[in-house]
């Protein structure tokens, strides 16, 4: 079975773990927080939402006590290398909708590591889908994934979805990085042609296809053409195993 999964890229340091991925409407960014207890992100969700716009021209006071009416639902997702992994849910409003979604990943007795978070974009149907755990290769990976709504009602024209994978092992989670794959696209072409990506949360433009028994592919419009990269992972990253560029049929999205 073929996925195309729509991914957003964004630069890491390489080998880097216990990354936390964090995506806002207005920003997105990589982090390492410290470990804290589960009571941390449960009792003060408002403080917990990076960049949150909810009750924004609240008084501290009155923030605090809008916070309280916040409701939170803990999921566990599964385990993988050991570490128990958890979806951790924000509902903000009557209608107990999820404004804002976190994962968490138990490290010790009532310990915690957050390795992503993401709130809601402006878009119309935007919401957190349950993580799951999936097997690519011989590996397994968490895969976690957020719904971008549609930009217009009038057109139905979509919001590229925002994916992000966790490989583990014993020391922890690491945030697959996709850039060798652009870096490889980028090689492929001519001396002077142009290659732009902004690695924003909307304009990643690189299709993945996981092939049970076939090599991992990916396809990335570049310049008037397309480069298919191939690659395969090493403890969680990307390695490339080839490259090929066909001009004059860019990939579509």
């Amino acid at each position: 079975m073929r996925l195309f999964l729509l991914v957003s890229l964004l630069a890491l340091p390489a080998g880097a773990a216990w990354q936390r991925h964090v995506m806002t409407p207005k920003k997105f960014w990589v982090d390492t927080p410290d470990t804290h207890s589960l009571a941390y992100f449960n009792e003060d969700p408002v403080s917990r939402c990076e960049q949150c716009d909810y009750c924004w021209s609240c008084s501290s006071e009155e923030r605090l006590a809008e916070s309280k009416k916040i409701k939170t639902d803990l999921t566990l997702v599964g385990k993988l290398a050991g570490f128990e992994i958890y979806d951790l849910y924000y509902h903000f409003g009557a209608e107990r909708r999820t404004d804002t979604k976190l994962i968490l990943v138990k490290t010790g007795a009532d310990r915690f590591r957050e390795i992503y978070q993401c709130s809601p974009t402006t878009f119309w149907g935007t919401g957190a889908v349950p993580s799951v755990l999936i097997r690519i290769g011989d590996d397994q990976f968490l895969e976690a994934k957020y719904d971008a709504g549609v930009r217009s009602n009038v057109r139905g024209e979509r919001a590229p979805d925002l994916y992000d994978y966790f490989w583990f092992d014993k020391t922890g989670a690491t945030l697959v990085d996709f850039r060798p794959i652009l870096l490889a696209a980028q090689s492929l072409l001519p001396t002077g042609a142009p290659f732009q990506w902004t690695g924003d949360l909307a304009s990643a433009g690189v299709n993945y296809l996981w092939h049970f028994n076939e090599p991992l592919r990916s396809h990335v419009g570049v310049g008037e053409g397309t480069a298919t990269i191939e690659f395969k992972f090493d403890h969680g990253r990307v390695v490339v195993t080839r490259a090929l560029y066909k001009p004059g049929a860019a990939a579509s999205r």
